[in-house]
């Protein structure tokens, strides 16, 4: 598979989670921002509804107490499979009309489940709506904290591809498009809001882990000394094969 032997997805992550706490310690009192994966589920059922308004209500009314600058999301956006286009309903059920309150800047990450249907949807979506920013899989973005004249850069990976079991042939690993949890395919045709083709295989295997650690190399290196390093991916720090 193509997975660089040099990749340390743990060590760049560590990096990562260095400068966002060192960041959040010395500039605290004047410069803030949330968090949030895993959590485009509010089509899913009226209990993951539920759940998904009332994290939306909590972040908006820590957002403004803490007078937040934006959001970092690691990814999971569309549950169970991700978007079939920028029409999708998904983006309307799980992102707009839940996080209508949250007036802020998303810098997206990611997810597996986003390799399920249309990986493209989301970054064209960007376009659309000014508040979902994803220009590309992998990227930066260098913001101002504040009045400090200090910068942060975010960047920001596509762990996924970078996956051995996602990989690999053993179809049993392809979440969530597996053999154990075929929640992408035609399947209770009668009452199926995901259906559609997987190709979540497909999607993984067209990316080159490679290319992106090698962008990652170049990028890090061009980063400001003086900035500020944060942004994220979606798998933890201990995913045994990312």
């Amino acid at each position: 598979p193509d997975i660089p032997k040099t990749l340390n997805m743990r060590h760049y992550s560590t990096v990562l989670l260095a400068g966002l706490f060192a960041a959040g310690a010395v500039l605290a009192q004047d410069y803030s921002f949330l968090s949030i994966g895993d959590w485009g589920g509010a089509q899913i059922s009226e209990q993951d509804s539920n759940n998904v308004y009332a994290v939306s209500a909590q972040m908006a009314a820590t957002a403004a107490s803490s007078q937040a600058k934006f959001i970092i999301n690691t990814g999971d956006n569309f549950y169970w499979c991700g978007i079939q286009n920028t029409t999708d309903p998904q983006i309307s059920v799980d992102f707009e009309k839940p996080y209508a309150a949250l007036d802020l800047d998303w810098y997206n990450a990611l997810g597996n489940h986003e390799y399920g249907y249309n990986v493209q949807a989301q970054i064209d979506y960007n376009k659309l709506n000014p508040r979902w920013i994803m220009p590309n899989r992998y990227y930066t973005q260098r913001l101002p904290l504040g009045t400090s004249g200090k910068f942060m850069t975010l960047l920001f990976i596509d762990t996924s591809p970078c996956v051995s079991d996602y990989r690999n042939d053993n179809s049993e690993y392809w979440d969530p498009c597996s053999d154990q949890y075929p929640t992408c395919s035609q399947i209770n045709s009668d009452n199926d809001d995901f259906e559609g083709p997987c190709k979540f295989h497909e999607n993984i295997v067209a990316q080159s882990c490679t290319v992106q650690y090698n962008w990652l190399q170049a990028t890090l290196f061009g980063i400001p000394t003086e900035d500020w390093l944060g942004g994220g991916g979606h798998h933890p720090l201990d995913e045994g094969n990312g």
